[in-house]
């Protein structure tokens, strides 16, 4: 699997437009899982939304990586902090489905 993470401060006023846009970015990319949530309130050098996108391979990724950096293109996304790395997914059977996502860059 290949994880893009990206961390990304937007302006107050534009959060929800931002969001939508960016969710509907994320399905078209064929991530098979992507995570596009605003952060905790209050969190420290945590942004304001949290993008996760996870691809069978990095191939894909590059494939929609233009297309998905068009959204990023949005004035009032002031910043942006982002990591992409090779893995596996792990998950402890016993355990139901994680809710809450953490990510340190």
């Amino acid at each position: 699997m290949y994880s893009v993470t990206r961390l990304l401060d937007v302006t107050e006023a534009d959060r929800g437009r931002v969001l939508g846009t960016l969710r509907a970015a994320a399905r078209q990319t064929g991530a098979v899982r992507h995570v596009v949530e605003p952060t905790l309130s209050g969190s420290r050098n945590g942004g304001d939304v949290l993008v996760h996108l996870r691809f069978p391979g990095k191939q894909q990724w590059l494939t929609a990586a233009e297309r998905f950096g068009r959204a990023l293109d949005d004035a009032a996304i002031t910043g942006s902090n982002g990591a992409e790395y090779a893995g596996t997914p792990s998950r402890l059977a016993d355990r139901p489905e994680g809710t809450v996502y953490r990510t340190l860059l």
